[in-house]
C-alpha cells in the first residue's frame, strides 16, 4: 500500500532535514506485531541480547539506562578513579542500517531457514520516491528500491555486538543512543584506555556503516565537586576530535560534572510550569478522561496519572482542585529538596 508523508521543516532550505518514512497499513502492522513477539520470545529465552542494551524490552526503560549509567560514575567517584563517560549521538541510525548487514546477523543469531526467508522477503522489494510541491506544480521522482533503513525495533539486533568488541570501555544502550563509560586509576593510563575504546568503537561504525556525529558527541570528565581539576584528555572518534562539555543530556536528563542537578531541574520545572498552565486552561474545557489522556502523555506528571486512575468516581469540581493542588506540589517541592538532597554528593 502506498502512502504520501508530508513532511513540514523550519528550515525547508536544508536537505538533512528530510528523509523518507516507512508506514505500513493495519494488515501489515499486524503480522509485524506477531513476528516481533516471536523474535522477542526467541531472542530472549536464548539470552542473545546483552545486559547493556535497555531499549525496548520488557522491565527495561530509558529509567534502567540511566540509573547503570549513573551508578557507573557514582562508583568510580567513591573509588576516587579518573572517568571519561562519552556520548555518541548516530546520525540517523534507523535510516541507514543495511539489510544484507542485518540478515547476515540474524543468520549469525540462529534465525534461519523459513524465518530467515521470511525476513529476507520483509525487507527486500519495497521501493519510496520524493514529491516536492511548489505553488500549483508538484514534482515527482521515479521509483527506487529502498536498500537501507529499518523499523526501530531491528536496531536491538543489529547494534547487539557493540559491547564485546570493546575492551576497556563499559557501554550502556537505549536502542540506538550510546554511551561509553571508561575509568582508570591515573590520568595517562585514562588516555590510553580512551584512545584503544574510541579505535574500537570507530572501527565498528565503520564496519557497520553507522555514522557518528561528532559534532553532537561529547565527552565528560565526571568528578566529586570539591574537585575543579579537570581531566585533561584526547578524546578522537576517527578522525574528529571529540570536544569535552561540561553537560549534556543523555535520554531527557541533563547530567553535569559534578552531578549536580541544577540544569535538569531548571529545564525540569520549565516543563512543569507549562504543564500546569495548560492543565489551568482545559479543567474548565473539557472532561476528566481529556485530561488524564494529557497526563498519560507527560512523564513528570506519572504520580500525579496514577493518583487519579479512579476519575470515574471522583466528583469534577473536587477533581479539578486536586489536580492544581497535586501540580503545584510536583512543581515547588517534590522534585527539587528530593532530588538535590538524594543525588547531590556529599561535601
Amino acid at each position: 500500500m502506498l502512502y504520501l508523508a508530508h513532511i513540514i521543516q523550519a528550515t525547508p532550505y536544508d536537505v538533512s532535514n528530510f528523509r523518507p518514512l516507512s508506514m505500513l497499513s493495519g494488515f501489515s502492522k499486524i503480522i509485524e506485531r506477531v513476528m516481533y513477539q516471536r523474535l522477542y520470545k526467541f531472542l530472549i529465552k536464548n539470552r542473545i541480547l546483552v545486559n547493556a542494551q535497555n531499549g525496548f524490552r520488557k522491565n527495561k526503560s530509558t529509567e534502567t539506562a540511566i540509573f547503570n549509567f549513573l551508578q557507573l560514575v557514582l562508583n568510580s567517584i567513591n573509588r576516587k578513579e579518573l572517568n571519561c563517560g562519552l556520548f555518541l549521538d548516530l546520525s540517523k541510525a534507523f535510516d541507514v542500517i543495511d539489510h544484507k548487514l542485518l540478515l547476515r546477523k540474524l543468520y549469525a543469531y540462529g534465525i534461519r531457514g523459513v524465518a530467515h526467508k521470511w525476513f529476507e522477503s520483509y525487507l527486500s522489494d519495497r521501493y519510496q520516491k520524493v514529491e516536492m510541491s511548489q505553488a500549483d506544480r508538484t514534482y515527482s521522482s521515479r521509483f527506487e528500491r529502498v536498500l537501507y533503513g529499518v523499523p526501530q525495533g531491528s536496531v536491538l539486533i543489529f547494534i547487539n555486538d557493540l559491547p564485546s568488541q570493546l575492551s576497556e570501555a563499559e557501554a550502556v544502550l537505549f536502542a540506538d543512543d550510546t554511551s561509553l563509560f571508561v575509568k582508570a586509576n591515573s590520568e595517562a593510563d585514562l588516555q590510553e584506555k580512551v584512545t584503544l575504546a574510541t579505535d574500537e568503537a570507530d572501527r565498528w561504525f565503520n564496519e557497520n556503516r553507522l555514522i557518528v556525529n561528532a559534532k553532537k558527541t561529547t565527552w565528560i570528565n565526571f568528578r566529586h565537586i570539591t574537585n575543579k581539576i579537570k581531566t585533561n584528555l584526547t578524546v578522537e572518534l576517527g578522525k574528529c576530535k571529540i570536544e569535552q562539555a561540561s553537560y549534556t543530556k543523555f535520554l531527557g536528563v541533563w547530567f553535569d560534572e559534578h552531578l549536580r542537578w541544577e540544569k535538569h531541574l531548571i529545564s525540569l520545572n520549565k516543563k512543569l510550569s507549562q504543564t500546569c498552565y495548560i492543565l489551568r486552561m482545559l479543567k474548565s474545557s473539557c472532561n476528566i478522561k481529556t485530561v488524564i489522556c494529557f497526563l498519560k502523555e507527560h512523564e513528570e506528571f506519572s504520580t500525579l496519572n496514577r493518583e487519579f486512575h479512579n476519575y470515574e468516581t471522583r466528583n469534577r469540581n473536587d477533581f479539578h482542585r486536586e489536580i492544581h493542588k497535586t501540580a503545584m506540589y510536583h512543581k515547588s517541592v517534590l522534585y527539587q529538596p528530593k532530588i538535590s538532597t538524594v543525588l547531590s554528593p556529599k561535601n
